[in-house]
């Protein structure tokens, strides 16, 4: 199902949900759950001429304010939100999600990684 049809409403939605209050309550399994989704609706938005440079810069503001407001302690938090951030503005390991056609290998990679304690413990 389609929820995200614009630039604008990913950013609302990235500010309404990518954020402490939202990713520091999540289980491991609704972080998954969120991930893919998520991952999923850019990857329609990216088919449709949307570019990494178009939401780079609110990328690196919203990881700048959250970062800031977040609990420093809170280490899963920051490995969580600075995953999804992190791939968004394409200082990750490949596939990167801008510059990878194959959305199936991409989500290969978070479902691998998902494999590990690094998003579930600290």
């Amino acid at each position: 199902m389609r929820n995200l049809n614009s630039k604008i409403e990913l950013e609302v939605y990235l500010t309404n949900n990518l954020n402490y209050s939202v990713i520091s309550r999540m289980d491991f399994n609704e972080f998954k759950e969120f991930v893919l989704k998520l991952f999923k609706e850019i990857n329609e938005l990216k088919n449709e001429g949307l570019k990494r440079d178009d939401i780079f810069d609110f990328i690196q503001n919203l990881y700048k304010n959250e970062m800031s407001m977040a609990d420093e302690k809170d280490v899963l938090f920051e490995r969580r939100f600075s995953g999804i951030t992190e791939e968004l503005t394409s200082f990750c390991a490949d596939p990167m999600f801008w510059y990878t056609d194959d959305f199936e290998i991409f989500i290969k990679k978070w479902q691998k990684s998902f494999e590990y304690d690094w998003y579930k413990i600290v």
